[in-house]
């Protein structure tokens, strides 16, 4: 069954600076239940009572929570179940993602080298932003106003600056490649274009021979006047 999972998991593309978290939660944290901390409930081992597995992409913060499992489910099933079917929701994901961030040592173990053939990395960690974003829905009365209210609010909770990867860290990136972009990015600031070129004026570049996509600039100025440029990959896409 779970070499058929991760078969469904290698159709899709995969995102490799895409970060998921997640794992499985008591549905008690969402029906009312009194338990002082949300976080502990996670590793509580064995589960007790129902509970859903969930994940949420810290990139998109779209999230997927899946039907209540009975108690006697292992709990590794439904993370694993719940993930592929996140991933597969091609409005919710449709990829998968390069790495996903568990706080459960037994699901972490078991999701290690069954993620592996689908080049996936699983980290364990004492803490998760995800427990801290779910904090505020936990005083609703059932799941369905969990379910319901999470889309809207899910973008507001995750601290989106938390998200950007160290530099060499991005697919295939390497070293000579951040040597290169930061001298490009010197002879940008010396030669201070931005101040002789206004940002209604669309560029083309020719020489040097740039990349497809990257064959038109516009010069921009953010809130702090900081320059910059925006790439496009065509006149059309500028317009569009």
């Amino acid at each position: 069954m779970f070499n058929l999972q991760i078969q469904r998991l290698n159709r899709l593309p995969i995102n490799r600076l895409e970060v998921w978290q997640g794992g499985v939660m008591p549905v008690g944290m969402f029906n009312g239940e009194d338990i002082p901390d949300p976080i502990a409930a996670f590793k509580v081992s064995p589960y007790q009572g129902p509970y859903v597995g969930y994940w949420l992409s810290l990139q998109s913060a779209h999230s997927y929570t899946s039907s209540p499992e009975a108690p006697h489910v292992d709990p590794c099933i439904a993370a694993i179940n719940a993930l592929v079917q996140f991933a597969c929701d091609a409005e919710l994901a449709g990829n998968r993602p390069g790495k996903v961030v568990v706080s459960d040592k037994k699901i972490a173990e078991y999701l290690e080298p069954l993620l592996a053939d689908a080049e996936i990395e699983v980290e364990l960690a004492d803490e998760m932003q995800m427990v801290e974003a779910l904090l505020p829905l936990m005083g609703m009365n059932t799941l369905d106003e969990v379910l319901d209210s999470m889309a809207s609010q899910m973008q507001e909770v995750v601290d989106m600056q938390t998200l950007v990867p160290p530099a060499v860290t991005g697919y295939k990136v390497t070293h000579q490649h951040l040597a290169r972009f930061s001298e490009a990015a010197l002879a940008f600031y010396e030669a201070r274009p931005w101040e002789k070129i206004d940002s209604l004026y669309l560029i083309r570049i020719d020489d040097p021979r740039a990349p497809r996509r990257l064959k038109y600039a516009v010069m921009v100025l953010d809130g702090e006047n900081e320059p910059g440029l925006t790439l496009f990959s065509s006149r059309k896409q500028y317009q569009s």
